[in-house]
């Protein structure tokens, strides 16, 4: 018992600074060797390194130096006694051990080859997978007693939510326990006649308790970062099933009234990045093969997006967008799934680029950005934009201290190459050619920017890691004529001249636009995204973040998110926003942030409200730049599109 309550005592190390700067009184324990050492450590970063913004960064959690310093400095014992009840998480997992025996995983969903390889390492964690598919299972029992929608098969439905668990706890912990598993065949713990032999028994030890335990112990960030996750799963999990036994009756109304959708077979959970508290996109299958988009936020934006195309539509000779199907149900929504598909005449090639310079023409007027590939579907004639939330977005320029002394570049931030549509050539540099991730772009034989981790030996004890580029898959954001691909730049012209009709028609009709009664006044009060990071480097933040040494104790990994001080000098106002960047990044999500386009509030995930964070509502600045439209600027824009289709 006093070993177990020791082990217990070190899983407070997996507490992040902020949670411990709450927990009370601050420790009192002078200056450590431990406390110096992190505090020299911290300081070597930038912008640490320059004493103005490391105390900007302890004032941000209301902190002096020599408090800090003590923070970093106490022990495991002097930490958990400033808690005068153990942390909600340390007692679910005391709770899950008392019920739920270490085993081994007779089903691990479905995996890759690799994954499928080293799927034993959740042997580790079987006691928590065995307590979150039970909790789900009893919430889902009580859900299907209530509603019994026939999408639903209660026999398979938790299978179908379990699928994509495995994958995502072996991202987590695959790094760690290959550096155990070395450690212990260099040790000369494993027996066996050969590598894949040792292997098996290093999985068969994972189930010994002693040994799970002191991994635990080891590593209390990577235990809470499971447990949070499998927490996360369990709520995502039943809040779909829920809206989706709730909304059944209207969707077959809206979106397939004449046929049987039949059960639901399949769901890609992860269609998106994961946002507050790891809700993401989802696409639902059913057996007839229908197919439906799951949004977890509200998509009034879309819908009057939708109103705005179909005005247009009604305005000049271009040829008309088509419209989405959407189901707007407050918070979350449902949407049409889109599938590309081919041209099969030349004209339509030319239609389809045409509708993209309208549609660039549009996304410049509404100030938007992140129209990249991914972004958008060629279904055959028709883009499609699948992602919105980026509209009516404030220019970087605009943001309080940007810090460019070049005139081009805050031309460049208001021009048509800031939608993300034009081709573009991002992050190359002497040992990389770049990669163009534009809504025009994707050649298909892209490389990722980023070395990334990939294994080898899987099933071995020889297991390791390697960092390479891969290949990425082609986005389905370019037309096909039967198959074939086609050149852009033989449709310069088409695009164009799309850019040109509805920018002509934006500038004619722009009094309906930004009057007092006007269709923009529609979208005042939507939920628009604002990106004030490239989501690449949350990316890669997360996943440096489960590295095995940053996963003993919380303060270091806290120390790696505090990287993203280091735009703070180029850009001050960022410094607010940090604090829940880190919140979200904790919680293993993308962190997002919003705004309304009639207001100039940023709204963080938990919903915490970082005012006047804009100098000015981005609604603002829209009508004001529809309203410097006119022909000479015209020429100016038609002049970039031309020079980027040209150049790239």
């Amino acid at each position: 018992m006093k070993e177990e309550n020791s082990q217990r005592v070190q899983w407070y190390r997996g507490i992040p600074l902020r949670e411990r700067i709450a927990s009370g009184d601050r420790p009192r324990v002078g200056s450590t060797p431990l406390g110096d050492r992190r505090l020299q450590r911290w300081r070597s970063q930038t912008p640490f390194n320059n004493d103005i913004y490391f105390a900007q960064r302890l004032a941000s959690d209301g902190l002096t130096e020599p408090e800090f310093q003590q923070l970093l400095g106490e022990s495991s014992e002097t930490l958990a006694s400033r808690f005068s009840d153990p942390p909600d998480w340390i007692k679910t997992l005391s709770d899950i051990l008392s019920t739920y025996p270490f085993s081994a995983l007779s089903e691990t969903g479905n995996l890759s080859d690799t994954q499928s390889g080293v799927s034993g390492f959740l042997t580790l964690f079987s006691p928590l997978i065995a307590w979150g598919r039970s909790s789900l299972h009893q919430k889902l029992q009580t859900l299907l007693s209530i509603h019994s929608p026939d999408c639903i098969n209660s026999q398979t439905i938790a299978a179908i939510l379990y699928e994509p668990l495995p994958k995502e706890l072996l991202w987590m912990s695959t790094r760690t326990l290959v550096l155990e598993l070395n450690v212990a065949r260099i040790q000369g713990k494993l027996s066996g006649n050969s590598s894949a032999e040792r292997f098996s028994q290093f999985i068969q030890q994972l189930q010994q308790p002693e040994m799970a335990l002191a991994l635990w112990t080891e590593f209390p960030v990577l235990t809470r970062q499971i447990l949070n996750s499998i927490q996360g799963w369990i709520t995502v999990s039943y809040e779909f099933v829920e809206r989706l036994c709730q909304d059944w009756p209207r969707i077959i109304q809206q979106f397939i009234p004449d046929s049987e959708p039949g059960g639901l077979v399949h769901l890609n959970s992860n269609a998106g990045d994961p946002h507050n508290g790891g809700r993401s996109v989802a696409i639902a299958e059913f057996s007839s093969g229908f197919k439906l988009v799951y949004k977890p936020r509200s998509l009034s934006l879309d819908i009057h997006f939708q109103n705005l195309l179909n005005w247009l539509n009604e305005r000049g000779n271009h040829p008309p967008f088509q419209l989405l199907n959407v189901l707007n149900s407050g918070e979350y929504c449902w949407v049409e799934y889109v599938t590309a598909q081919p041209c099969s005449l030349a004209p339509q090639i030319e239609r389809f680029y045409q509708r993209q310079g309208g549609y660039l023409a549009l996304l410049y007027a509404l100030q938007a950005t992140d129209f990249y590939s991914n972004n958008i579907i060629a279904l055959g004639e028709q883009p499609i934009l699948v992602d919105l939330e980026s509209l009516f977005h404030p220019r970087y320029s605009q943001l309080e201290g940007f810090n460019s002394d070049s005139l081009a570049e805050r031309e460049l931030d208001r021009s048509v190459l800031s939608v993300g549509i034009l081709p573009m050539n991002l992050w190359g540099n002497q040992g990389y050619g770049g990669i163009d991730i534009s809504g025009l772009g994707n050649s298909g034989n892209r490389m990722t920017p980023d070395a990334i981790p990939t294994w080898q030996g899987v099933g071995t004890d020889e297991m390791k890691i390697s960092r390479q580029a891969v290949q990425l898959p082609p986005d389905l954001n370019r037309p096909t004529l039967n198959g074939a691909s086609v050149n852009l730049e033989d449709y310069t012209a088409a695009i164009i001249t799309g850019f040109t009709e509805i920018y002509r028609v934006l500038v004619k009709n722009r009094d309906k636009l930004v009057g007092k009664n006007g269709l923009l006044n529609e979208f005042a009060e939507d939920e628009i995204r604002v990106v004030l990071r490239a989501t690449r480097t949350y990316g890669l933040l997360l996943q440096e973040g489960f590295h095995p040494d940053l996963l003993r104790d919380a303060l270091d990994r806290d120390r790696l998110f505090d990287k993203l001080w280091v735009e703070v000098p180029n850009f001050p106002s960022l410094a607010r926003a940090i604090p829940a960047e880190i919140q979200d990044l904790w919680q293993g999500d993308i962190p997002r942030f919003t705004t309304q386009p009639n207001s100039r509030h940023l709204k963080s995930e938990i919903g915490e409200i970082i005012a006047d964070f804009l100098p000015e509502s981005s609604l603002d600045s829209v009508r004001l730049h529809l309203q410097r439209l006119d022909e000479t600027n015209l020429e100016r824009q038609v002049g970039l599109i031309r020079a980027e289709i040209a150049s790239n």
